[in-house]
């Protein structure tokens, strides 16, 4: 797995190691950038350091056939027929959906029951 870098428009690298964005509490950067100076961080997918049109998805690349495992099994369903049913309380307006963001392009789909 290869670090995430930044370019500029015309492709010339412009950091070895991505810097993120934002500061304060929403300032992020990638888990394989420079993220220690950042209050989020996360996997990314995005540009790597062996150049600015090579895109490397960080969470496929560890969750990977060659390390042994791979992505959870989908706990919610994805279709409207399929979608796990939450209960939304009128009073309170309180919505609670259990479940694991497994990959980055997960679909799930809640589907809301309004108790009055």
């Amino acid at each position: 797995m290869y670090h995430q870098s930044t370019y500029n428009a015309v492709g010339t690298k412009t950091a070895e190691y991505n810097p993120g964005s934002g500061t304060g509490v929403t300032g992020w950067a990638p888990i394989r950038g420079v993220s220690y100076n950042k209050n989020l961080t996360s996997w990314h997918n995005g540009q790597n350091s062996q150049g600015s049109t090579i895109y490397q998805d960080d969470m496929a690349v560890v969750a990977s056939p060659l390390n042994g495992f791979g992505y959870r099994t989908d706990d919610h369903g994805n279709t409207n027929a399929f979608a796990l049913v939450s209960m939304l309380a009128a009073v309170a307006f309180i919505v609670s959906v259990p479940g694991i963001l497994m990959m980055s392009k997960l679909l799930a789909i809640p589907r809301f029951q309004v108790l009055v």
